[in-house]
């Protein structure tokens, strides 16, 4: 079992890890469109 802040290198027993830059999933809504404009805006600077 983990601890908070502790690195998960793999999965725990029970658990599949999933790839989220896999192009089968999609983000939709408001809340995503905030998200990104406000982590670009940090890449910018």
């Amino acid at each position: 079992m983990a601890t908070i802040g502790q690195a998960l290198t793999a999965p725990e027993n029970g658990w599949k890890r999933y790839n989220d830059n896999d192009i089968l999933f999609t983000y939709s809504g408001i809340l995503m469109e905030q998200t990104l404009i406000i982590i670009n805006q940090i890449e910018l600077f």
